[in-house]
């Protein structure tokens, strides 16, 4: 019963996007217009690698350039040029979380915050 009604929720919202398709064309050739844009959208694009369902692997890592600048730190935020890190990244409470993460559990001075 679940993948009838699945197949139905899915049948019954292609037909509303063909319904408003069919309003921007004329009525002479309503469906040749349709039919084709169906073809270009599910197959043409598709064979030319413009699937928007797959995902595309990334080679490198987005950085702004302005985080190699002694005005920035590497998170992006704007900092000292004689300081190391920002105001967010020197928080000792950074430092806590970043030992729980690594650590992979709670740490004795996480939970002493906790319990403050």
């Amino acid at each position: 019963m679940g993948l009838g009604i699945n197949t139905m929720e899915g049948r019954d919202a292609k037909h509303v996007t063909l319904a408003k398709f069919t309003h921007n064309t004329q009525f002479s050739n309503r469906w040749a217009e349709v039919f084709k844009h169906e073809y270009v959208s599910l197959f043409w694009l598709r064979e030319k690698g413009s699937d928007e369902t797959v995902h595309k692997e990334t080679n490198g890592l987005y950085v702004p350039k302005r985080c190699s600048t002694s005005q920035f730190c590497y998170c992006g935020e704007p900092k000292q040029v004689t300081e190391m890190k920002c105001t967010f990244c020197s928080d000792p409470l950074r430092d806590i979380i970043f030992q729980c993460v690594v650590k992979g559990k709670i740490t004795s001075a996480a939970k002493d915050v906790l319990n403050h």
